[in-house]
């Protein structure tokens, strides 16, 4: 697809939000390396939400005291510009069947992920950096600056130097949920229209994009274990027992994860690392749940 051109800010917005959609669709990096029939990722899902809404600074108290609101990023990066307004564009790629399965086939004590699943982590990432430059790219087309949080080290040095660390300044799932994609569930992930199984990813853009509005009204609202215990599937499928009725623990989870990744890096010859477990067979694990009535 060309670049867009200047143009007003919704019917800009409108030309990017197809412009992603079309990116992945037959992409190279979105096929299998050993099948060009299967897909890594199915349709993405896309929010976009107004860099100064009140929600971002509740993440100090919510995340970590050290999350940075759009804004606070944004002067980071751009230490020279003071914007009248911010867009955060949040992207969810959700893997797709093929993936999903592959993981699921893998045996509960195993110490690593599938092929398929830690490798989608490695396409992924290569995939999204191709989008953020293009996005970036046609923003800058128009005038308007931008930069793609996972591309920047200042955002993300804590958790890059000590990859156990909760201190993380960019929550892109929290992001996910100020953007109106979703809430979260017991084990931590954010449960959306396609599951829970996915990548995120976020830009912040110096421009005012019409918001997605939050369909949501609790920040657990699609979790079936709230908030009267329904489900506690993601629970038995945790292999080192790191969720319960109270949530997740995060170093736990993150324990068993990089104790795998010497394994991954030998077997699959990829510098990735995951587990995913509790995102497979679990009634959220391709889109949101409907309560028993």
């Amino acid at each position: 697809m060309d670049q867009v051109s200047k143009k007003s800010n919704a019917s800009l917005q409108s030309e990017l939000h197809a412009f992603i959609l079309e990116f992945y669709q037959d992409h190279e990096l979105n096929k299998f390396r050993y099948d060009e029939t299967k897909r890594y990722f199915d349709v993405p899902v896309i929010g976009y939400a107004d860099g100064d809404d009140p929600i971002f600074e509740s993440y100090k108290n919510v995340v970590c005291k050290n999350h940075l609101t759009p804004r606070e990023a944004y002067s980071k990066i751009r230490p020279d510009e003071n914007p009248k307004k911010l867009t955060v564009i949040s992207i969810l790629l959700p893997q797709t069947k093929e993936v999903r399965d592959s993981n699921r086939r893998h045996r509960q004590d195993s110490p690593i992920p599938s092929y398929d699943w830690v490798d989608v982590k490695v396409r992924g990432r290569e995939m999204q950096a191709k989008l953020n430059n293009a996005i970036v790219g046609i923003l800058a087309s128009n005038g308007i600056n931008s930069f793609a949080t996972d591309s920047t080290e200042l955002i993300h040095a804590k958790f890059k130097t000590d990859p156990l660390s909760v201190d993380i300044q960019w929550s892109e799932r929290h992001i996910a949920y100020a953007a109106g994609l979703g809430t979260f569930g017991l084990c931590g992930n954010i449960i959306t229209e396609k599951g829970k199984a996915m990548r995120c990813a976020s830009l912040i853009a110096a421009v005012e994009f019409p918001v997605t509005p939050r369909p949501y009204q609790h920040y657990r609202e699609y979790c079936l274990f709230y908030p009267n215990g329904e489900c506690k599937a993601c629970i038995g499928r945790c292999p080192v027992s790191a969720i319960s009725e109270s949530g997740k623990n995060i170093e736990l989870c993150k324990e068993r994860i990089w104790a795998g990744k010497p394994i991954v890096t030998e077997k699959y010859d990829l510098m990735e690392h995951g587990c995913g477990l509790c995102q497979l067979s679990v009634p959220c694990e391709a889109g949101i749940p409907a309560r028993k009535k």
